[in-house]
């Protein structure tokens, strides 16, 4: 038993801690472990190999074993506090895993919690090494020693790293078998070198010299030296330029590179052509860059390289160096084997890789690998992707692009950062990549094992290029997307912006998803390519300010359903042309608070018709409970209901509790169908400053459509706003017009349930369209008392129906002010009345006379009226008729003299009015204004005696 050491980690803990978030992995399978204790190791640093396996030989002590007195390992840090959220979090959210950090916040809503946060710090410990076998150094044998970490507490499925020493018996070097042409003195130790001469076994060439062997051959120029044994392949021993092309045929008998960048040695190499396929023989590798060695390689032409077991296709491990590249659309086409990358670390960790030009890459791990990066247990290194065509596909537990699986080549767990995911960096215009993660590997990021995946690394994609995730995405925290666009595993497209916002992204509409799901953020475009014809799906908006659009294609088969959150409370559709699937309301705003529906361009939506489950139809637009603002702006909506099963209720076109509709120069259409109300609601506001609205019930073959339905209704703006249906306005309270409306209808223009109101000072016009012979035809009716206090322009005709009323009220009338203009006529019916009231009218206006205000008559109620009054400032006796009212247009027959009007020597000659005299009797229609009659005189004739006596004749 090793001597157990003084812990001394509370000091190396203030000196070394480096607390942060761990990430949340995005995993194709999310596991929901409890939540770790606080000061629980949460994973320990993975051991150098040197110190992982140790050979010594016979006789070395215990203490000249290399077994670290420290080790570096992660510990969770969990706290708790009070909080009050402010976003509602969403069901889905995983819990945390011993590489997440993750909070436990109990029921969702708005009132305090208690939040459990748990983060990891970095720290070093002190341990001792206990071997279940006692370590004996004069005795031959495999001694593993696990380390003891005292009284710390490891988190569940965390074990202890493990050193294993190996003692053996030091062979000593044979004699040398003087091999023909060995330069070395006999019997020296070790192998024989031959001189260069000796071609057959090993060759050197130097600078510019050229090489083929086995099928390959080798260009060295700049300094370049090709070095070939027979069985071991090539080695590019110095820095400079080679060219190779050829398909390798020949043989390899030990384990080793076909071409091999040795450390310290920098080349540029092109690939003309090359073929290298040693898949078949175990710890064969077709091309290695050696830790410590850098090489430029150009691609030009088809180039295949694939390896055996344990080695990558193209082995670039830690601490090595490679760049691939190509002018002419080279290819290459990388295989690893067994436990390795396609591109990067053979069983170990990946190098640094860099892939730019127009190159065409098809990189594929082995059983364990990574397409590019970390072989089994190896970490992705380092890869930057500057430009080309770049396809990555990993085995079992690897990512497309990052870690090898956390599992070593013996299939043995490796605790504490095995398969940590690259540093990945994707950029340029032209740069397309493609990952594909095997068989429980992401595509991009760590490595699978043990249930769970290791640290995503780091992802950043930018300048305009394209990635995309074929299979289970990523579990990077956080990555960078900026100017580039992101596909997911169904094709669907994401579009980042210069400041990472997603403007657009694509959804097919073949299966249910969010907009969260889609990775679009708050401000981004969601576009539907596409129609369901398979069951429906759901588009979910989780996410505020988010814009829906299909770019003006009609789409069918899908809906839309605006989450119920707090902070999902503005949606946007922009050139929408949107059918539901049966049964669905095509957009459905579930919040219960207020929310706004934005609308741009031309967007045109309906509901789902009937369905297995539902014979009515659904509303095109529809919000549950709170106010509903739709904002149409310029643009122009038409929203119609879907069609019903026969007999039975169509769907609304724009139905909510409190509905605000907002039209400055654009156009609405909401369209009832069979029964359902074009817009309804408790309370409707529509301000149609500038545009058209028309709200449609359609007559259905059993129900009665209505084109507005509300408790309280108010219109109003300079725009034209049209209601037709068998009922055209269906109001149970308060009707309020300040704009100008039209009401036409079969039935009843206007229909109240109950009692009522009218105000507002706009312009209401209500009439009767259609035969209509088997309805009603009133143009307002009202069950119950009717306040008519409006002061608008109102003009309403009864239709030709059964009573053909132009105002129906079952209870009292009241005219609580006059309004600017009123004509209200019966219809075509001759028991139609203009006022048919079975109450009382009471005429509060104070202006309008009772007199026109005449119940159950079928005289025409015309308002203003205009004064006919009678004028003489030159009478001497007498009376001018009394002042008498008309409307507009109608036959005023003028007085005579009633009043006896007397002027001495003058006879009364009628009256003039406009240049015209008139006598009594003499008509004309009333003008819309007040007209004064002023008396006029003729002057009497002389006597006899003085027209004798040449005195003055009489003069008028």
């Amino acid at each position: 038993m090793i001597r157990r050491r003084k812990r001394i980690w509370a000091v190396l803990l203030s000196a070394a801690m480096m607390a942060a978030q761990l990430p949340a992995a995005a995993m194709a399978e999310t596991q929901v472990p409890h939540v770790p204790e606080d000061g629980e190791i949460a994973s320990f640093a993975a051991l150098p190999k040197e110190v992982k396996m140790q050979t010594v030989p016979v006789g070395s002590q215990l203490t000249e074993l290399n077994l670290p007195e420290e080790l570096s390992v992660k510990v969770y840090h969990v706290t708790e506090e009070i909080v009050t959220p402010d976003t509602e979090e969403e069901n889905d959210t995983p819990a945390a895993t011993p590489d997440d950090a993750s909070e436990d916040t109990g029921e969702n809503g708005g009132e305090q919690k208690m939040v459990t946060r748990v983060t990891t710090v970095e720290e070093l410990i002190p341990v001792t090494w206990d071997s279940k076998t006692p370590y004996d150094g004069d005795t031959p044998a495999d001694y593993v020693f696990t380390a003891d970490v005292g009284n710390y507490v490891l988190a569940s499925g965390v074990k202890p790293p493990q050193i294993t020493v190996t003692v053996k018996v030091e062979e000593e070097n044979q004699p040398c078998t003087l091999m023909d042409g060995c330069t070395l003195p006999d019997g020296h130790e070790g192998d024989c070198v031959l001189p260069p001469s000796k071609l057959a076994k090993a060759n050197t060439y130097a600078a510019n010299n050229t090489v083929t062997k086995g099928g390959i051959t080798i260009a060295a120029s700049d300094g370049g030296e090709v070095v070939y044994i027979d069985g071991s392949g090539f080695s590019l021993n110095q820095t400079g330029t080679y060219e190779i092309s050829g398909t390798w045929d020949g043989t390899e008998t030990v384990r080793n590179a076909v071409i091999t960048v040795p450390d310290g040695v920098t080349v540029d190499i092109t690939l003309r052509g090359v073929t290298i396929d040693v898949s078949l023989k175990s710890g064969c590798c077709a091309f290695a860059v050696e830790p410590g060695g850098t090489a430029d390689v150009t691609v030009s032409g088809t180039n295949s390289l694939k390896s055996g077991w344990d080695c990558a296709g193209l082995e670039v491990s830690e601490d090595a160096e490679l760049t691939l590249t190509s002018a002419d659309n080279g290819r290459l086409e990388v295989q690893g084997g067994r436990n390795s990358a396609g591109i990067g670390g053979s069983d170990r960790n990946g190098g640094c890789i860099i892939i730019s030009g127009n190159i065409h890459v098809t990189a594929s791990g082995g059983e364990n690998g990574a397409g590019i990066g970390g072989g089994a247990a190896g970490d992705g290194g380092i890869i930057e992707i500057r430009g080309g065509t770049v396809t990555a596909n990993g085995g079992y537990g690897s990512a497309g692009i990052g870690g090898g699986t956390r599992e070593d080549r013996a299939g043995s767990y490796v605790a504490g950062g095995a398969g940590v995911g690259a540093s990945v960096t994707i950029s340029g215009p032209d740069t397309k990549v493609t990952a594909a993660g095997g068989d429980k590997g992401l595509d991009v990021g760590g490595g699978y094992g043990r249930a769970a995946y290791a640290d995503g690394g780091s992802l950043s994609v930018t300048d305009g290029a394209v990635l995309e995730m074929k299979k289970s995405g990523t579990n990077v925290t956080d990555p960078e997307y900026k100017s580039c666009t992101i596909v997911d595993k169904n094709g669907n497209r994401v579009q980042y912006d210069e400041n990472g916002v997603t403007p657009l992204v694509e959804w097919d509409g073949q299966s249910d998803m969010s907009a969260s799901g889609l990775s679009v953020g708050a401000g981004g475009t969601i576009r539907i390519t596409g129609s369901n014809t398979s069951g429906g799906a759901i588009l979910t908006i989780d996410v505020n300010n988010v814009t829906v659009t299909s770019d003006g294609v009609a789409v069918s088969g899908v809906c839309i359903e605006m989450e119920n959150n707090t902070n999902i409370n503005s949606l946007t559709i922009e050139n929408l042309n949107l059918t539901a699937q049966k049964g669905k309301r095509a957009i459905h705003i579930i919040y219960s608070a207020a929310s706004t529906l934005t609308v741009k361009g031309t967007c045109k939506i309906t509901g789902g018709s009937f369905d297995n489950y539902n014979n009515d139809g659904q509303s095109a637009v529809s919000k549950s409970g709170g106010p509903l603002t739709v904002e149409v702006g310029d643009a122009d909506l038409t929203a119609i209901g879907g069609e019903p099963f026969t007999g039975f209720t169509g769907g609304g076109g724009v139905a909510g509790s409190q509905l605000t509709v907002n039209i400055n120069s654009g156009s609405m259409v909401s369209r009832g169908v069979e029964g359902s109300a074009g817009l309804s609601g408790t309370v409707i506001v529509i301000d149609n400053k500038n545009g058209n609205v028309l709200l449609e019930g359609l007559k259905g073959t059993k129900y009665r459509g209505k084109g507005l339905l509300g408790d309280s209704i108010t219109l109003s703006g300079s725009g034209t706003t049209v209601v037709e249906g068998e009922i055209g306005i269906w109001v149970n309270n308060k009707l309020t017009v300040d704009g100008e409306v039209t009401v036409t209808g079969v039935s009843e223009r206007i229909y109240g349930s109950g009692g009522g109101t009218i105000n507002g000072a706009g312009s209401l016009t209500v009439d009767i369209s259609g035969s209509g012979s088997s309805y009603p035809g009133n143009g307002i009716s009202y069950e119950g008392d009717l306040n008519l206090d409006f002061a608008g322009h109102l003009t309403v005709y009864g239709g030709p129906g059964t009573e053909g009323h132009g105002i129906a009220v079952d209870g009292d009338l009241t005219v609580s002010r006059a309004p600017a203009s009123m004509d209200i006529r019966p219809g075509s019916n001759t028991d139609g009345h203009a006022l048919h009231v079975t109450g009382d009218i009471k005429n509060l206006s104070g202006i309008i006379p009772d007199s026109v205000l005449v119940k159950n008559d079928a005289a025409p109620v015309l308002w203003p009226y205009y004064a006919v009054a009678y004028a003489s400032t030159e009478h001497d006796g007498g009376t001018v008729p009394d002042t008498a009212y008309y409307p507009k247009e109608k036959v005023v027959t003028v007085e005579g003299n009633t009043g006896s009007l007397t002027r001495d020597g003058y006879q009364f000659a009628g009256w003039s009015w406009g240049g015209t005299t008139y006598v009594e009797g003499n008509t004309f229609p009333m003008p819309e204004e007040d007209v004064t009659l002023t008396a006029q005189w003729t002057k009497d004739a002389p006597p006899a005696s003085n027209r004798n006596s040449g005195g003055e004749s009489a003069a008028v």
